[in-house]
């Protein structure tokens, strides 16, 4: 029998970790008696694991009802084949769901451990912890059928390569970090560019240190992201990565402009048009480049309103409390008509908080408070990045990766596509509150 004085030891030293298995425990609970297990996104996911199984075709879409060529490059494989695995062996999503939690906890553990390496106090770890209760999307999306947390432990993966990186100086640590560069392109198609900042990173590398294989190993993910491109291609004529980004353009960064500059019923008629327009052309490449032109040709005409719209979107990634993912996590039912978004861009703040006012009154008060918490991340990270104690390489690469996916999601910013980077916020801030708080116990 383990004895009490063991069992006393392991709990004192592992009280991170404990509590954050008792935390994704009562939120896998919560989610069995739920069952709310999915979002929007979750069937086309779903659907390519089992096309996977049956067919071995990488299509997101139900097979017995009309194709939508969209669909064969919609949704990366990586995630499809994560779930296919799963249902091979559980037929049950909950046994998915309790995957994706273990995941989580080895992705908060993994930052922990690299931020360890590079002066973390493990005796802040209650500061840390309390920041994680204060980021529920960790949990939320930890619970649903969504690739954020699988692509959020390759995230974690990079930071821990280059962390090893910087501190051995190890190119077989750069082989891993471009190798999961690569495989987390492939598991959500907004890292596939993030590719070429890399390379220049690379290049960098091999300047400073008067060697190729730095930028050589650059390369490789660049490779990889062009293999699938070309495969793409075989399958619909047209070379791209990922039908994704025109969805995302014409569908929500167009129309979601267009509605802050004239109204819900003029976008919804101009992209209502430019469908109907785009599908009467002869192939897929031709619908594509059709929708893309007129898309492009809106911002382009408007340059400087846009980039506003898209810096406020920017700002959104950082600081968005996820209404829409507690919500949906909890099963509350949304009132008013239309969302959130609709309301922020089509009548600004005012609309919103008129829409917000309509919801539950004991969400608005955890929303207001999450994105307090957000904010105070947000000033952590900031000032994480002139942290000079932290070396400049690990900064400066924190501020590429999440800048880049900030820059990349644009005018969709929301918690979700922060929440990859939910454990990096959380350590950074940590990190410098217990900086402040040490100055404070000197004075």
């Amino acid at each position: 029998m383990i004895k009490k004085d063991t069992i006393l030891f392991l709990i004192r030293n592992n009280k991170f970790l404990l509590s954050l298995i008792a935390i994704h425990l009562v939120y896998l609970t919560i989610q069995i008696v739920n069952h709310n297990l999915y979002m929007v996104d979750s069937p086309e996911y779903l659907y390519q694991a089992k096309n996977i199984v049956s067919n071995w075709t990488f299509y997101s879409g139900d097979l017995q009802k009309e194709i939508n060529i969209d669909l064969y490059t919609k949704r990366p494989p990586i995630y499809p084949l994560l779930i296919a695995s799963v249902k091979l062996i559980f037929k049950s999503d909950l046994f998915l769901i309790i995957l994706q939690s273990i995941i989580s906890i080895l992705s908060i553990q993994l930052i922990r451990k690299s931020f360890l390496q590079i002066g973390y106090n493990s005796k802040y770890d209650l500061i840390s912890f309390l920041l994680l209760l204060l980021s529920p999307a960790q949990m939320v999306y930890a619970n649903i059928v969504m690739a954020e947390t699988l692509f959020q432990f390759f995230i974690t993966l990079i930071f821990f390569f280059v962390v090893r990186f910087v501190n051995t100086n190890s190119n077989r640590y750069l082989v891993f970090v471009n190798l999961t560069i690569a495989i987390s392109a492939l598991t959500k198609p907004v890292m596939y560019l993030f590719v070429f900042p890399s390379l220049l990173v690379m290049l960098y590398i091999s300047l400073k240190s008067k060697s190729l294989k730095p930028m050589m190993l650059g390369l490789k993910p660049i490779v990889i992201i062009q293999a699938f491109s070309f495969w793409n291609y075989k399958r619909t004529d047209y070379w791209h990565f990922s039908s994704i980004q025109t969805i995302n353009l014409v569908q929500y960064n167009t129309y979601y402009f267009n509605v802050q500059r004239q109204g819900m019923e003029t976008a919804e008629l101009f992209l209502d048009n430019q469908i109907e327009t785009a599908e009467g052309t002869k192939s897929y490449r031709d619908r594509v480049n059709f929708l893309k032109q007129t898309s492009i040709r809106v911002i382009k005409d408007n340059p400087i309103e846009y980039a506003w719209f898209h810096a406020k979107g920017m700002f959104r990634f950082f600081i968005d409390p996820g209404r829409f993912d507690l919500s949906n996590y909890l099963g509350l039912e949304e009132k008013g008509n239309v969302g959130f978004l609709n309301h922020l861009n089509n009548d600004g703040i005012r609309g919103a908080i008129k829409y917000l006012s309509q919801q539950d009154i004991f969400l608005i008060l955890a929303l207001i408070l999450v994105g307090i918490i957000n904010m105070l991340k947000l000033a952590g990270l900031a000032l994480f990045t002139f942290e000079k104690r932290i070396d400049f390489r690990i900064r400066a690469f924190i501020v590429i990766l999440i800048g880049y996916v900030a820059f990349a999601t644009g005018p969709l910013g929301a918690s979700r596509f922060a929440m990859p980077f939910i454990p990096i916020f959380i350590f950074s801030t940590s990190m410098i509150l217990s900086k402040y708080f040490n100055t404070l116990k000197v004075h």
